[in-house]
C-alpha cells in the first residue's frame, strides 16, 4: 500500500459511491444518516472530491449507485453506475478508481476478479479513501484481495442470518415482507418493533366484497372498471400511501383484483418460499373463510378458463359446450339464415358438429333447472363429509319432512288452511338458510347454493349472462353429437350432459362422453342419466 503522494504524476480518477439501502420516506432517511450507522452516497463522493482536489487529482468521472446492493443475492437489480465505471476502465480513460471503501465496489467474487483483471491489464491503480492499491504490486493485491474476501465473507453472513430469521419467523406464522392488500401492520411506536398484522378497516371489506362477487359469477373486467369508478384505492396507490405518496392513485388491473382473493395471506394461511405452510397457523385472522378461498382458487386457476372463453360472456355455451366428435369447445357462428348456432372448431373452414344455439341454450338451461330444483341438487358436490356437514344434512333432511308431513296434512284435511299458509313460509325459510349452511359447509360454490332450490326458475332469470355461464361451468360439461341424417328438428339424444361432482370437478375424457346418449323421454331424464 503506497501513500498518495508516491502516485504518477499525471492522475485521471473516476469516483464511485454506493449504498445498499435507502428508506423510502425522506424523515427515515435523515434518521439513518444521523445515527452514523451509514454514509450516503453524497458524503462519500464529497469526502473523496475533497481528497482528490487536495491531492490534485483531475476527477474525469463521477459514477454512483443509489440503494442497489452489490452482493450476488440482489443480482436481480443492475448497477449502471458501476457498468459506466468499468467502461471507464475498459476504455483506459483513467488511472485510478475512487471508492470510499473495498465493500462499496463490489461483495461479489466474479465481479471483483473482472475489476482487479480489467485494472491489471490497464494500469489502473485502486484508491481506498485516499490510499493507493496497486493489484501488480503482490503486498497491495493481497491487502485488496483480503478486504474483497471480507466483504464478500459479510455479505453471506448477513444473508444467512436473514434466511434464519425469516425461516423460523414463518414457523411462527408471523407476516414477513410486503404487507398484504386488506392489512395494516402495528409497530412499537419506539422500538419500531413489529407488534401484529391486522385487517385494515379500509381494504378488507373490499378483499370480502371481491372474493363474494367472484364466487356469485361477477367477471373480472366488469369489477376492474366498477372499483376503478367508486375510486377505490388500488393495492398500488396502498403502498406509495405507507411511503408518504397521498397524491397519486393508480388504477386497478385485472390481475391485481385476481392476486388479492388468491392471495394465501387473506385466507390466513402463511407462505415460506412459494409454497404454504400446512400446519402452521398464521398469526393474524383472515379475511377471507378457508372454504371460499379453496373455491376462488379452483376457479380462477382452472387451466380450463381461457381468455378467449372467458371474455365470450354473451352467449350462454361458447367454450363451455363440446363436440362429441373432435372435444372441442364449441364457438358461436351466423350461419346464411342470420340465425346463430353453435359449432366446433373441427378444422379450417369445416366442423364436426353444429347446433342451432336458441334450441341448444333453452335445452340446457331447461336441465339445469330442473336438476337445481331436485331436494339433492347440490349433495353430489359434497367433498367434506365431516361432522359440520353431516349435522346440516340431517337438520336439512328432518325440516324437508317437516314439510312433507305439513303439506300430507293440510292435504288430508287435518289442518286448516290459514294454519297451513301460517306454518308453510317459515318452514320455507328455514330449509333455504339450511340448505345454504350445507352448501357452505359441504364446499359448493356459493352461486350454486344462492340458485338451488324450489324457485331456481326465478333465481336463474335473475342471473347475468356470467353468472348463469358460472353455473354452467360448475355443474357439468355438454357435449354435442351428430344427429342422424335429415334430422330437421332439435334431437335431445344428440346432446350428453355429464354431471360435474366434488370428487371429479374437471371435465371426463372425451371417450366417455361418445355414445353415451340419454333417452329422449325428457328434460327430467336427460338431467339425471349422466350424473
Amino acid at each position: 500500500m503506497r501513500s498518495v503522494n508516491h502516485a504518477p504524476d499525471v492522475r485521471r480518477a473516476v469516483l464511485y459511491g454506493r449504498v445498499s439501502k435507502l428508506p423510502r420516506s425522506a424523515k427515515a432517511r435523515e434518521k439513518l444518516l444521523a445515527s452514523g450507522d451509514v454514509k450516503s452516497v453524497d458524503q462519500q463522493l464529497a469526502e473523496l472530491t475533497r481528497i482528490a482536489r487536495r491531492e490534485g487529482v483531475e476527477i474525469v468521472s463521477v459514477r454512483r449507485d443509489d440503494g442497489i446492493s452489490a452482493s450476488r443475492y440482489a443480482a436481480s437489480k443492475q448497477r449502471e453506475g458501476w457498468r459506466d465505471v468499468m467502461a471507464t476502465i475498459l476504455d483506459a480513460r483513467v488511472t485510478e478508481l475512487w471508492v470510499w471503501e473495498i465493500s462499496r465496489a463490489t461483495r461479489d467474487r466474479p465481479v471483483w476478479a473482472a475489476l482487479i483483471n480489467a485494472c491489471i491489464a490497464h494500469g489502473v491503480l485502486i484508491v481506498i479513501n485516499g490510499k493507493v492499491h496497486d493489484p501488480n504490486d503482490p503486498d497491495d493485491g493481497f491487502m485488496l484481495d483480503l478486504g474483497a474476501a471480507l466483504a464478500v465473507r459479510e455479505s453471506a453472513l448477513t444473508s444467512k442470518r436473514i434466511r434464519r430469521d425469516v425461516a423460523a419467523r414463518a414457523a411462527q406464522g408471523l407476516p414477513h415482507g410486503k404487507i398484504p392488500y386488506g392489512y395494516r401492520r402495528v409497530y412499537d411506536p419506539l422500538t419500531r418493533a413489529l407488534i401484529r398484522q391486522e385487517p385494515d378497516p379500509e381494504t378488507s371489506p373490499i378483499v370480502q366484497e371481491l372474493a363474494r362477487r367472484v364466487l356469485a359469477g361477477e367477471s373480472m373486467y366488469a369489477l376492474t372498471n366498477e372499483l376503478n369508478a367508486r375510486g377505490v384505492p388500488s393495492p398500488e396507490t396502498v403502498r406509495m400511501r405507507r411511503l408518504g405518496d397521498t397524491d397519486s392513485t393508480w388504477s386497478w388491473r385485472q390481475d391485481q383484483v385476481r392476486d388479492v382473493i388468491i392471495s394465501p395471506a387473506a385466507a390466513g394461511k402463511r407462505v415460506h418460499q412459494g409454497k404454504v405452510l400446512e400446519g402452521v397457523a398464521a398469526a393474524w385472522p383472515p379475511i377471507i373463510s378457508p372454504q371460499d378461498h379453496a373455491l376462488l382458487v379452483q376457479k380462477l386457476r382452472d387451466p380450463a378458463r381461457r381468455s378467449w372463453v372467458d371474455a365470450s360472456v354473451k352467449h350462454l355455451l361458447v367454450g363451455l359446450a363440446h363436440c362429441g366428435v373432435c372435444g372441442s369447445p364449441l364457438r358461436r357462428t351466423i350461419n346464411r339464415k342470420r340465425y346463430g348456432n353453435y359449432s366446433c372448431m373441427g378444422g379450417k373452414g369445416t366442423f364436426c358438429v353444429s347446433r342451432k344455439q336458441e334450441w341448444l341454450d333453452t335445452y340446457v338451461t331447461d336441465v339445469i333447472i330442473e336438476r337445481l330444483s331436485q331436494p339433492d341438487a347440490l349433495e353430489v358436490f359434497t367433498a367434506n363429509d365431516g361432522d359440520d356437514v353431516q349435522a346440516a344434512q340431517r337438520e336439512l333432511a328432518a325440516l324437508r319432512a317437516e314439510l312433507a308431513e305439513l303439506r300430507h296434512a293440510k292435504k288430508a284435511g287435518r289442518i286448516s288452511l290459514s294454519a297451513f299458509l301460517e306454518f308453510e313460509p317459515d318452514l320455507l325459510a328455514k330449509i333455504d338458510d339450511a340448505q345454504q349452511r350445507s352448501a357452505a359447509a359441504a364446499g359448493v360454490p356459493p352461486l350454486l347454493a344462492d340458485t338451488a332450490g324450489p324457485d331456481v326458475r326465478e333465481r336463474w332469470a335473475a342471473l347475468t349472462m356470467p353468472q348463469q355461464r358460472e353455473v354452467v361451468r360448475a355443474l357439468c360439461t355438454v357435449y354435442v353429437h351428430r344427429t342422424r341424417q335429415g334430422t330437421r328438428s332439435f334431437d335431445p339424444s344428440s346432446v350428453t350432459i355429464n354431471w360435474h361432482s366434488a370428487e371429479r370437478l374437471d371435465p371426463p375424457e372425451l371417450s366417455q362422453h361418445v355414445g353415451a346418449r340419454p333417452p329422449r323421454s325428457s328434460t327430467a331424464a336427460c338431467a339425471t342419466a349422466s350424473s
